[in-house]
């Protein structure tokens, strides 16, 4: 009898490589910017480039809006690193707020067993960790239902301890929040400042094809250290 055919198996997937926090392409288009400029300004092209408004007071500014834009880069990143430290964060005033629920509805249910609305008031059976508006009003209606009851073991520490444990739980929202913001807000200016890079190093490259155009062969070496197909023209 021939051996029965075997099963194919699947490729195995490939992993998608992890997003960076910042957009490469922008560390990318400011090195190149930075080189050309520095290509620019060579003596041997200075002179014809500046007849085509490519000067000096020009390329300074390119070079200036380049060194601005690698500090919104830093600056972003760190403001996403504080998001990161923020959520992490706040996964432990978490962990550590519902341990303290957790305790104080064992001590419920060892005082109140069988009463279903002295349960219910402390939200037991509930699923209050799933939602972060659900657990902040559970909490509350705990400390409030502890203003009137008296659980065994729970005494007024720990339960300023859940007081407490709430309050830090709700200022890391604020912070996680504050943290999004800011890095957002510094994306949004560096995605402005890198469009008018962009546009500046097109500029330069078309006064560059214009001087040096790929139609004679002499300037083949000239249009490559600019970074341009020596035959071929440039389209931006």
């Amino acid at each position: 009898m021939p051996d029965p055919t075997p099963t194919p198996q699947p490729a195995p997937k490939k992993n998608r490589a992890p997003r960076g926090q910042i957009n490469k392409k922008h560390l990318e288009d400011v090195s190149r910017t930075e080189k050309l400029v520095t290509t620019a300004k060579k003596a041997a092209y200075a002179a014809k480039l500046a007849d085509r408004e490519i000067d000096e007071p020009f390329l300074t500014g390119v070079s200036t809006n380049c060194t601005a834009a690698r500090a919104l880069i830093g600056e972003a990143t760190d403001k996403t690193t504080d998001k990161q430290s923020a959520t992490e964060a706040e996964t432990q005033e978490k962990r550590d707020l519902l341990i303290l629920v957790r305790e104080i509805q064992a001590a419920a249910k060892q005082k109140h067993d069988g009463n279903k609305q002295e349960l219910k008031d402390y939200h037991i059976g509930e699923r209050i960790e799933q939602k972060r508006s659900t657990l902040e009003q559970a909490v509350e209606d705990i400390l409030n239902k502890l203003n009137t009851d008296t659980l065994p073991g729970i005494q007024p520490p720990k339960v300023q301890a859940l007081k407490d444990a709430l309050a830090a739980y709700k200022g890391g929202d604020s912070t996680q929040a504050g943290a999004q913001s800011d890095a957002s807000s510094k994306r949004l200016s560096l995605d402005e400042l890198m469009a008018l890079i962009n546009k500046d190093r097109r500029k330069i490259l078309f006064a560059v094809d214009a001087e040096w155009p790929s139609t004679i062969a002499a300037n083949a070496a000239i249009r490559t250290e600019f970074g341009l197909s020596p035959n071929r023209p440039y389209s931006g």
